[in-house]
């Protein structure tokens, strides 16, 4: 059975040849390469629905030019903006379920291996630079970027995600002297 994930949003027209300023989707690295199949979602119905990758160039941050076998012109291209690049999982890394199961863990307990404690995650934010875990300390928002660096394991049983900050990343001595004195420091 065929299977089909969401990997990159198509953001704006790029010149007039039909290239696109492309940005992954959740938080997921960006995973279009040379040579893939892909199906926009929804449909287009005057214009392609499945076409192959051509080229993949990245552009800064999130912003990833790509082109694409079957789209030759502007015209062609702004009838697409704003679909999602859906690709048959078997093109891709067997690790990149990793990075969508990020956005099913919302209510987990973060705890570091060093500080302990670090709250509840509320959310994952997709950013430009790169996605956050969004952590509910106290009812102060502390935000841990969401990378395979930081982030060590997932349990499913215990609720918890195991992360590595490093130290000076977070101030968390200076949130817990704000909500004891209830000011800024």
């Amino acid at each position: 059975m065929q299977t089909w994930a969401n990997v990159a949003v198509l953001a704006s027209v790029q010149g007039l040849k039909g290239r696109f300023v492309a940005h992954p989707a959740h938080g997921l690295p960006f995973l279009l390469e040379p040579g893939m199949r892909v199906s926009f979602v929804p449909p287009n119905l005057d214009g392609p629905r499945h076409v192959k990758v051509r080229d993949v160039q990245h552009i800064s941050g999130d912003d990833w030019l790509v082109s694409f076998k079957g789209v030759k012109d502007r015209t062609q291209a702004e009838a697409l903006v704003g679909k999602f690049c859906l690709v048959d999982t078997d093109e891709l890394p067997e690790d990149y379920e990793d990075a969508l199961y990020i956005d099913d863990v919302a209510g987990y307990a973060v705890v570091d291996e060093n500080l302990g404690s670090i709250g509840t995650l509320t959310e994952v934010l997709d950013m430009p630079g790169q996605s956050l875990l969004s952590v509910d300390r106290d009812g102060r928002e502390v935000l841990i970027p969401a990378v395979d660096e930081f982030i060590l394991d997932i349990d499913d049983e215990a609720e918890t995600i195991l992360v590595s900050i490093p130290s000076g990343l977070l101030n968390l001595d200076s949130l817990e002297a704000v909500d004891e004195q209830g000011e800024d420091n």
